[in-house]
């Protein structure tokens, strides 16, 4: 369906290029790239079928996909240009040239019951709590975007009268049996602390922790 969606956006740039550029770039997700997944890009030249044009880019990697689709792997900058370009002999002509911004993607993570309820953070009953089985994690992207990631460490720390309790080191989104014996032991107002959240989609990515207190 992205693809539908970007093919539409590139017949109607092209209709209004004759005065302008003769080439478009389109990126469907809102001409930002991401870093740690595959960003598809498609590209349309008037004048131009696909084998006499191709696509570069600096601080990534372009795999093409399709006649005009390509997927672009961002590295570790910040910035990237792509170009449009056409062979002639031995030249490289630019028919254009757009800048975009490399970002991380925005990732939450929750507790929840069995891979369903998310449990909202701040008071929480305790045996509400008790029901936690795994810390997983979300997009914050309104739109699709193919992401694979997986959960690389984290921290649970429960809080007793100010004073650190347990403090578990995790690296499975599944919780221990350890865990869950000391989720069965707390008490009113405990503090427990997901922290130093890690996970790993093609880059290494901190997440913001979570705070509940046990009621």
């Amino acid at each position: 369906m992205k693809y539908i969606y970007l093919s539409v956006f590139i017949i109607i740039l092209l209709a209004g290029c004759r005065h302008s550029s003769n080439a478009v770039i389109g990126n469907p997700v809102q001409n930002i790239f991401y870093h740690g997944v595959s960003n598809p890009v498609e590209i349309a030249a008037e004048g131009y079928d696909c084998g006499k044009i191709d696509l570069i880019c600096t601080n990534g990697k372009l795999t093409k996909t399709g006649d005009c689709n390509y997927m672009f792997s961002a590295d570790s900058s910040d910035m990237t240009e792509l170009k449009v370009v056409k062979i002639s002999g031995r030249d490289t002509v630019v028919l254009k040239s757009n800048k975009y911004r490399i970002d991380n993607i925005g990732l939450v993570a929750y507790m929840s019951a069995n891979d369903s309820k998310e449990f909202p953070t701040g008071m929480i009953n305790k045996g509400l709590f008790e029901k936690c089985s795994d810390l997983n994690i979300r997009t914050e992207l309104n739109f699709a975007i193919d992401v694979k990631f997986k959960v690389n460490s984290y921290n649970i720390i429960i809080v007793r009268n100010n004073r650190i309790l347990n403090n578990f080191i995790c690296s499975t989104p599944k919780l221990s049996e350890d865990v869950k014996s000391a989720f069965s032991k707390l008490q009113k107002d405990d503090v427990v602390l997901i922290a130093d959240i890690t996970v790993i989609h093609g880059t290494r990515q901190k997440i913001a922790p979570l705070e509940f207190i046990i009621q």
